[in-house]
Formats: C-alpha cells, sequence, structure tokens
C-alpha cells in the first residue's frame, strides 16, 4: 500500500509532508502527543490517515496495536458535525470503490476496504468496516461505534458527552451501560482533543486517566492527542510541527504568507456603535464576499440585524442571527437554507486572548 497515493483516492487530496509523518508514526502504533499546526494546515486529515494507518498494519504487522476507534472530541457541536459529515464521505467512498472510475483509485480503494474488513466480525461478515458515530446534544447516539468492538469506529462528539461516558456517567445512559460505555472509550481508543486549547481542563483529565491506564496492565492501548494552532505548554510524546519542509509546499506555503490585516475604526463619543457597525458591513454589499459581524451580546446583534435590514436588499444580502440563545435545532435549520453559504452572519460572544 503506498500511503500517497491512498491519501489521495479516499479524500482528493495529495498529502502534506507533515500528515505522511505522522502516518509513518501510526504504522508503528505510535501516535503524536500534540500536533501544533496553524490553521488551515489540515489537522481534519488525522481520520484518513488513521484509517489508512490501520489497514497497512492489518496487511504487514503480526501485531495490530494502533487503537481501533478514534474518538475525535470538540467543544463546538458545528465542527462536531463538519468532522461527522468528512467522516461519513470517506466511508461511503470506500464502499462505491467499485464504481470508481480510475483503475488505479479503484485498486487503492477497494485495497483499503479489504485490509479494514479484515479487523473486526461485522467487517469479515460483509458489513460495513467502520463504524461512525456522533454523540452531541440533541442527536440521537447510532450505538454503530458500540455493536462490535472489533470493528474501527470513528466517534465524534463533544466535550460533555465524551467526558461523562469515559468517566461512567454517561448522559442518558443507565447502570448497565456505563461501565461498558468507559471501557470502549478508555481502551483501544485513540482520544483526539481538537482545539486543546480552548478545552484545558479536560485536557488536563485526558492525561490523568492515560496515567492512572499506565500504572496497570493494559488490554489494549489508551492514547491521547492534544490538537490546537496555539499550543501553551510543551506536551510529552511526540510532537508534530511545521518543519521547513512543510513551508516548501506550495499550499502550506501560500496559507502561512496569505496577509492578514486590521484596521481599527475609531468612534466618537456620538457615534452609534451598532449604526457604525451597519456602516461597515454595508459598504461591502456590492462586493461578492462572505461578512461576518461579531458582537458582545443578543441584544446588540439583534439591533444590527434591524439596521441592516432596513439598509441592504435581503434577496441580495440575506442575514442569519446566531446566538447562544438559539437551540441546536434551529442553528442546525440555517445550514440547510438555500442562502446558507452567502448570508451576513451576526455573531455574538466573548473573545479571549
Amino acid at each position: 500500500m503506498i500511503f500517497s497515493e491512498t491519501f489521495e483516492a479516499l479524500t482528493g487530496k495529495i498529502p502534506f509532508p507533515w500528515q505522511i509523518r505522522v502516518f509513518s508514526l501510526l504504522a508503528k502504533g505510535e501516535t503524536p502527543g500534540t500536533v501544533s499546526l496553524p490553521t488551515g494546515t489540515g489537522k481534519t486529515a488525522l481520520i484518513p490517515i488513521w484509517l489508512i494507518a490501520l489497514a497497512w498494519q492489518a496487511q504487514h504487522s503480526s501485531t495490530n496495536n494502533l487503537p481501533r476507534r478514534l474518538v475525535w472530541v470538540v467543544n463546538r457541536r458545528v465542527v462536531v458535525d463538519q468532522a461527522t459529515d468528512e467522516a461519513v464521505s470517506m466511508v461511503e467512498k470506500l464502499m462505491l470503490s467499485e464504481s470508481e472510475k480510475d483503475e488505479r483509485k479503484r485498486d487503492l480503494l477497494l485495497e483499503l476496504k479489504v485490509n479494514l474488513s479484515k479487523l473486526s466480525c461485522l467487517g469479515t461478515a460483509g458489513k460495513v468496516p467502520v463504524a461512525i458515530s456522533t454523540l452531541r446534544g440533541q442527536m440521537a447516539d447510532n450505538k454503530e461505534w458500540m455493536l462490535d468492538p472489533s470493528r474501527p469506529a470513528i466517534v465524534v462528539g463533544t466535550v460533555d458527552m465524551i467526558g461523562s461516558r469515559l468517566l461512567f456517567s454517561g448522559y442518558g445512559d443507565g447502570r448497565s451501560r456505563r461501565p461498558f460505555h468507559a471501557g470502549l472509550l478508555g481502551q483501544d481508543a485513540w482520544i483526539v482533543l481538537d482545539e486543546a486549547h480552548l478545552t484545558s481542563p479536560f485536557g488536563e483529565l485526558l492525561r490523568s486517566v492515560h496515567d492512572a491506564q499506565q500504572r496497570y496492565p493494559r488490554l489494549a492501548p489508551f492514547n491521547i492527542s492534544l490538537l490546537s494552532a496555539t499550543q501553551r505548554v510543551s506536551e510529552d510524546g511526540e510532537r508534530i510541527t511545521i518543519e521547513p519542509e512543510d513551508e516548501k509546499n506550495p499550499i502550506i506555503g501560500m496559507r502561512l504568507a496569505a496577509k492578514k490585516r486590521l484596521r481599527i475604526h475609531q468612534l466618537n463619543e456620538k457615534d452609534n456603535e451598532a449604526k457604525k457597525i451597519v456602516e461597515l458591513a454595508a459598504a461591502h454589499s456590492e462586493a461578492k464576499v462572505r461578512v461576518i459581524i461579531y458582537v458582545k451580546s443578543p441584544k446588540t446583534a439583534t439591533e444590527v440585524s434591524k439596521q441592516l435590514e432596513k439598509t441592504t436588499t435581503k434577496s441580495r444580502c440575506p442575514i442569519r442571527v446566531l446566538t447562544g440563545t438559539l437551540r441546536g435545532f434551529e442553528r442546525d435549520a440555517l445550514a440547510l437554507t438555500r442562502h446558507s453559504q452567502v448570508f451576513v452572519p451576526i455573531l455574538c460572544g466573548s473573545l479571549r486572548m
């Protein structure tokens, strides 16, 4: 199995140098302690890299010591859904590999599917070789990840949903389910904490669980990796960062060198903040760009929205307000509207430095 070609067949993208380094690490059954990479350098590609490494071990190694469950944890539900969609897309491509028109890609995808199927009872029986489950509020768990512990599984969830199950106290779980879920998440699992700098206490908890596991003989590995573009402290274990060969990559190099400009508009004593925000946003109404307005409170967001509706043409510049007062169902519905890719979102919250 050639990693670069298989990665491209599965994702449609050529792997970056750091991604090749991670594959070499995973193929040996090791996982990085931290992945400290700038935004836009493809950190979510850890999912397909893990899948390919699992298949590689099934084909070449007598010892399968890479965790069979990848648990992707993130503190934002929107990102949870995005990661789930990417995982589903890859598994669907595996299941439809025979319909791939490119002969080389078809052979690589079929090989990947066969090797992943070897790892589990359900896989050898012809079922989907990789389970995908999402654990977040207002979304029912399909329970695919717990049907066959031998089957590779991608579990994507929020900090509270994953953390509570890891600590024998899963939300909505009965007494019989709690140790079952804790065992599946605490053994033969690689927990990846995305945006780790936003949930430092949970990162500390994961390290404590890992250290406790090290004191006793383990049936299967329990590994953790912290992902962030701004790691605050140096962590134990292998550290994946941008190296000179990554900077020479044309795509990464272009993203790292992209100019980011900041302009500060001073308000006079008599200026109305909301009105000034509307003026600055409306100045882009003729340009083919997306405008995001970020304010401090739902009240200000609503006020800005009303003034924008009077200033712009709704059909040309639709406006949506996203605040903490919205239910998850309502936020999800916004993504399904025909204007979901072009509207002006008005967000509220606090910025942390």
